[in-house]
């Protein structure tokens, strides 16, 4: 799923047919729908995805010399109101979850050439405030810096907060 990049389990041509008809009965590879993409002067890509329950969230491809960086979301919408971002416009509708966001990975990096790129960074500060989504927040890094997950480093994965301080406290530890 991870290391080749699938989209759907029709990709998983190692596995039996019966298991890839079961898995779709009762399993969802990619629960997004790009809606619409814009792609700046600098190669910076804005990716807009619609999820299953037809709400839509943003994830933006920047390119660095260190290597590509994806900005993900965490929420639909976001309560804390911060004057200077445009998330709060639309108050938290719901979460994402750990699946959602590691969608969100996967869909762009199954974009970049894969013998030349992949997501090396992640910043977890596109639409929501992560530390009100933390389980799901947590348990989507524990997938993307598993080996057998995405392998990026704990290092290059980043979550910008505007001060839930229980969530920082219980990140701390």
């Amino acid at each position: 799923l991870y290391k080749k990049r699938c989209s759907s389990f029709e990709e998983m041509t190692d596995l039996p047919a019966s298991l890839i008809e079961k898995l779709k009965e009762n399993y969802c590879v990619n629960p997004l729908k790009e809606l619409t993409r814009q792609v700046a002067q600098d190669g910076t890509t804005k990716y807009l995805f619609e999820m299953q329950d037809g709400s839509s969230v943003e994830a933006v491809l920047m390119h660095f010399h260190f290597g590509d960086s994806l900005c993900v979301s965490s929420q639909i919408g976001c309560n804390m109101g911060c004057s200077f971002c445009a998330s709060g416009l639309l108050k938290k509708q719901r979460d994402l979850t750990a699946g959602e966001m590691t969608a969100e990975v996967m869909y762009v990096q199954k974009e970049l050439d894969p013998t030349e790129g992949r997501v090396d960074n992640i910043v977890i500060m596109g639409t929501g405030e992560p530390f009100d989504n933390y389980d799901n927040v947590m348990r989507f890094c524990e997938i993307v810096n598993s080996d057998n997950g995405l392998a990026i480093g704990a290092r290059h994965l980043t979550i910008s907060t505007c001060g839930v301080v229980p969530r920082i406290k219980d990140f701390a530890q």
